[in-house]
């Protein structure tokens, strides 16, 4: 009786050993199709679980699972992400699944920029590049002098000036 009382906690022990070790994995390397090379860092996902891994330095990736059938997403930005189904993964077994990503080309890119031309810093910019001394107004610098009128507003340009309400004279 005492005998087994000592052999009792290690079957015991042993059988939920057992149970545990009953996964399976997959295992493989992510390249990069137009290069022939590793991808670092790609990501591999179990579709429809929050179950992934990212691939190491050389590419490489494992997954340990339990045995069963499995869908896995290889992706990577710029590239086409790739989709193997019915993956089988058996219990104490490796599958090994090597994977070849396709970059993903950008039909057309149109970049459009504007420039306000009407600020304050623009003026600022346009006599600091000019050869010649010259003077300007923005449209921050009209609503700061609080002038209704372009006439009102030139009074404050040094070398302006306006007589009649009506005719402008520029020194130089």
């Amino acid at each position: 009786m005492k005998n087994l009382q000592n052999v009792l906690p290690f079957i015991l022990f042993f059988f939920i050993v057992a149970s545990n070790a009953q996964t399976g994995i997959i295992t493989g390397t992510v390249i990069d199709g137009d290069f022939n090379e590793p991808m670092a860092f790609a990501n591999i996902i179990v579709k429809g679980t929050t179950t992934g891994t990212t691939a190491d330095f050389d590419g490489k990736y494992k997954l340990e699972l339990d045995p069963g059938s499995y869908t896995l997403v290889f992706s990577f930005a710029g590239y086409n992400s790739k989709e193997i189904s019915n993956i089988i993964v058996n219990a104490n077994t490796d599958t090994i699944i090597d994977v070849v990503l396709d970059t993903n080309t950008l039909d057309t890119v149109i970049i459009t920029t504007t420039a306000n031309r009407n600020t304050e810093s623009a003026v600022l910019d346009l006599q600091k590049k000019s050869v010649v001394v010259l003077d300007g107004l923005s449209a921050q610098a009209i609503k700061s002098t609080g002038a209704s009128n372009l006439a009102s507003a030139v009074k404050n340009v040094p070398g302006v000036s306006i007589e009649g309400g009506k005719y402008v004279y520029v020194r130089g």
